[in-house]
């Protein structure tokens, strides 16, 4: 069964990124059969405005489009929101360039994971 994000920490969240900041989301699912609104849903209720997604592709691949237009789209100040990190990064050591990246681009706290 998989984890829902509580009202709670949606609430606390969007109280902590209401400093003129604009959420952006990120989901993704790798095959056809997993059901991305579970994620969708939960970025929608944490505030993001604009969501980007890829679906049935393996963490494993690197190309993934919905991820890098989501990385284009950020600006300084807005905030980078998943799901899970498992969702961002394909490996350690791809989520560790993927948060160096932001961290450079735009601020120190650039994403938050609901869960």
């Amino acid at each position: 069964m998989p984890k829902v994000v509580s009202s709670s920490k949606c609430q606390k969240y969007r109280r902590f990124a209401s400093f003129g900041t604009v959420q952006i989301g990120y989901a993704r699912v790798s095959t056809a059969d997993q059901n991305m609104e579970l994620q969708t849903d939960a970025l929608k209720e944490a505030g993001c405005k604009k969501i980007f997604s890829d679906r049935g592709v393996s963490g494993t691949k690197a190309e993934r489009p919905g991820l890098e237009k989501a990385l284009g789209q950020i600006r300084k100040k807005d905030v980078l929101v998943i799901w899970t990190l498992d969702r961002l990064g394909r490996s350690l050591s791809d989520l560790l360039s993927i948060v160096e990246y932001l961290k450079e681009r735009i601020a120190p706290h650039t994403f938050f994971s609901l869960n």
